[in-house]
């Protein structure tokens, strides 16, 4: 790497992390499941917090145990194996936010779980500046990719949100940089090749299972790439690396198979794949979400997706061909992952996509910069530098329209009404099956 672009790139993560530190500071609640994340990461004797009936406690005394280190079992991970088993999810995410609350030290915080997740983004956004560098062949051009996508809502909300989501998305920028090199380079699959296929491979079924099915999609392609290539000994190591990718997750982690095939997450979605009812809705709900935060709002979107297309007809008008661009692949990849992700997914909601964000972010600002300069005299420089400005300009009116959702800022009023009367005994009367709340 240049040491201009290593300059910019460094501050990016800088400016990067000064971004996210200070939305953080704004986060004001929490979804439920980013208490589960502290107390499935650190609960010794519970997976869910329990609630005797009857018994009167003092503030935090419910929550205390179940959220916080247990003195007594720091760096026991056999914890999160216990408490995943129990769950719905593989154990990664919780192991290093186990470890990360160990180094902080604290009473239940929000900080170790956004700490985490800015480390984690850093690495992301390294991969899509790989990424980028590979698909633009342009330092400045990825530079500018990497930056719009590390400043942007989608990847700001991801960070706030303290599930395993970020680590997802870059575990799939890392697979696709792998995938997209091979195809590219037309290398042979030698043994470094090998082992990050699957470390990469594994390491993503064991932080989020959605993980397998774009993963599934890539590989698909992939093969059928390799088969019309006729490269068979390639497309019999990628089958090869998958089965040990595949052994290894079972060992790290037996308990997935009935997680995918016996748990009630993967009956339901067994069932929901074939429930046609609610698929348009939870496509447009989801579309609505991932539009808003990636380019501000659906005709945003929509107009990217239309200079997308104008320029593939003009530069197939003017050399007579269409440009060989294999981010088609992971393009399609996406695109079926989404569709999936919307057929199946317990709710119609934007983190169980966030993984694409990047890839989308590539296929479309990257391609329009690796692109727009074939089929104008316009100098590269300038385009750049435009493209740049207005998606700053977009991102900037994201936030001020389109209000961060994992801060959870409207809570406000409800934590300083609570605040006030934290010292008054406070009667709760609950179902005790669902422990929905009455009163």
């Amino acid at each position: 790497m240049k040491k201009l672009t290593k300059a910019v790139f460094i501050a990016i993560l800088l400016i990067q992390t000064c971004i996210f530190a200070f939305m953080g500071n704004l986060k004001l609640g929490y979804h439920m499941d980013e208490i589960y994340s502290y107390g499935l990461a650190n609960s010794y004797e519970y997976q869910w917090a329990v609630i005797d009936e009857g018994k009167e406690y003092q503030p935090h005394e419910i929550f205390s145990d179940y959220v916080n280190v247990n003195e007594a079992h720091k760096f026991d991970y056999s914890i999160d194996w216990r408490n995943q088993a129990l769950d719905v999810h593989p154990p990664l995410f919780y192991v290093l936010l186990h470890t990360i609350c160990i180094i902080f030290n604290l009473d239940f915080s929000k900080w170790p779980g956004i700490v985490l997740n800015i480390f984690i983004a850093l690495f992301l956004s390294f991969g899509v500046l790989k990424l980028s560098q590979k698909y633009t062949e342009d330092d400045n051009k990825a530079l500018a990719v990497t930056a719009i996508n590390a400043f942007s809502m989608g990847m700001c909300n991801m960070v706030m949100y303290i599930r395993m989501y970020a680590l997802l998305t870059t575990w799939t920028v890392w697979f696709v940089y792998l995938i997209y090199s091979a195809i590219k380079e037309k290398r042979e699959f030698n043994k470094e090749f090998a082992v990050k296929y699957i470390v990469i491979l594994t390491m993503g079924v064991m932080t989020q299972y959605y993980f397998l099915i774009f993963a599934f999609f890539v590989c698909l392609i992939f093969a059928v790439i390799l088969i019309l290539r006729k490269q068979y000994e390639k497309l019999k190591k990628i089958i090869i690396y998958s089965g040990i990718s595949g052994i290894l997750c079972v060992v790290i982690f037996p308990f997935m198979l009935k997680h995918l095939v016996g748990g009630k997450r993967g009956r339901d979605s067994f069932t929901a794949l074939f429930d046609l009812d609610h698929w348009i809705s939870n496509i447009a709900t989801m579309s609505s979400q991932v539009s808003r935060q990636v380019f501000l709002n659906g005709i945003t979107a929509f107009i990217i997706a239309i200079i997308c297309v104008v320029i593939l007809v003009l530069i197939h008008i003017k050399f007579k061909e269409i440009p060989g661009d294999n981010m088609y692949i992971f393009t399609i990849a996406a695109l079926l992952f989404y569709l999936m992700i919307s057929k199946i997914a317990p709710f119609a909601t934007d983190r169980y996509v966030f993984c694409i964000y990047p890839v989308i972010m590539i296929s479309t600002v990257g391609f329009i910069l690796k692109h727009a300069d074939k089929i104008t005299s316009i100098r590269s420089s300038s385009l750049v530098s435009a493209l740049v400005i207005i998606m700053f300009i977009l991102t900037i009116v994201s936030y001020r329209v389109n209000p961060v959702p994992y801060l959870f800022r409207e809570n406000k009023e409800r934590w300083d009404y609570a605040d006030e009367y934290k010292h008054i005994p406070c009667l709760y009367v609950y179902d005790a099956e669902s422990c929905d709340a009455y009163w």
